[in-house]
This record gives structure tokens, C-alpha cells and sequence, in this order.
């Protein structure tokens, strides 16, 4: 009867040292996504990132269905930029759009045609730091133009997406304030 009692401890034991260790593995992990959410160097917020995947989605949209131009609201935190490298571009060219630096192509997760949000404050490597977020197309569609590049700093622009001649162009519009008076 002393076997069974001890049979009978060592189970209650052990499952109780299996039940910390799950509440402390959920605490652990519970722990670790509050502090990514509070101290992540992730420069990208979701909002951003939302109006980002609008884009690209718009973009292959157009390129199925050539027929309509389409104004795509946008928005991006004060830093990010949207970039567009067409299937050759090595660099876009900031100056067209007012940036000090040419842009890098991302090294990963660009081949071919592919729309990229990045960090502006990582100047000519701003599309080649871990934060980037790219997105490839299909291997038909290329972008016309070497100037594809949208900023927002903050207040709400649309980009114009358009199929010309098989190829999507992108133009950065202003955000008319009159038109809601």
C-alpha cells in the first residue's frame, strides 16, 4: 500500500510540473508579444501596411483588366515610401519625387516587377533593411516609367494606376482638400 501512495504523489506531480511549465510557456510567449508590440523596430505600422497591400492588389487588378484608370487612396506614416522597380531597374531614382537619394533595388524578395514599402530614414538602402516589405508580381507584369515612387508623409494622397501598352504606371496625386467643402 506505501507503493501506491507513492505512485499516486508522483502522479499528482507530475502534472503539476507539467501544468507550470505550460502557464509559464503562455506567460513566456504572452511577455514576448507585449514587448514587440511596445519596443518592435518595426517601422512599419498597420495602417501603412493596409494601404500598402490596397496598392498592390490594385495593381494586379489593373493588370488583368487594362480598361479603367483606378485612384487608389493612400496613406503612409511620415518616414515610408512606396517604391515600384520595373523588371530591369536596379535603382529608382528619387529625385523625381523629391528624395536626395536613388533607391536601391531589395537584394530579396523583388525579382522581376515588384512594389516595395520602405523606410525613408535608411536612405539609399531604405528598401534593403529587414523592415521592408516587398511584394513580386507575376513575371508579365512590369511597371512603365522609372519614377514610381509614392510618398505621403502623413496626409492622404491617391496614386493613379493605369495599364498603358501592357505595363502599369503609377503617378502620385495630391489630396484635393476643396472637394469636400
Amino acid at each position: 500500500m506505501h507503493k501506491r501512495g507513492l505512485l499516486e504523489n508522483f502522479s499528482e506531480f507530475f502534472v503539476g510540473l507539467l501544468l507550470g511549465a505550460m502557464m509559464l510557456g503562455t506567460l513566456w510567449l504572452l511577455g514576448s508579444y507585449v514587448y514587440d508590440l511596445a519596443f518592435s523596430e518595426d517601422s512599419i505600422d498597420q495602417n501603412s501596411y493596409s494601404h500598402f497591400e490596397t496598392l498592390a492588389n490594385s495593381i494586379e487588378s489593373k493588370y488583368n483588366n487594362p480598361l479603367a484608370v483606378e485612384e487608389v487612396p493612400y496613406q503612409l506614416k511620415k518616414d515610408l515610401v512606396i517604391v515600384a522597380f520595373n523588371k530591369e531597374q536596379e535603382f529608382v531614382p528619387g529625385h523625381c519625387q523629391g528624395l536626395n537619394v536613388n533607391v536601391a533595388r531589395p537584394e530579396r524578395g523583388c525579382n522581376g516587377a515588384c512594389l516595395c514599402i520602405c523606410d525613408e530614414s535608411k536612405k539609399e538602402q531604405m528598401c534593403n533593411v529587414e523592415s521592408a516589405k516587398c511584394r513580386p508580381f507575376e513575371p508579365s507584369l512590369d511597371f512603365r516609367g522609372d519614377c514610381n515612387i509614392a510618398l505621403s508623409n502623413g496626409e492622404v494622397k491617391f496614386v493613379l494606376v493605369e495599364s498603358i501598352e501592357g505595363k502599369i504606371e503609377l503617378q502620385d496625386k495630391e489630396y484635393d482638400m476643396s472637394l469636400l467643402t
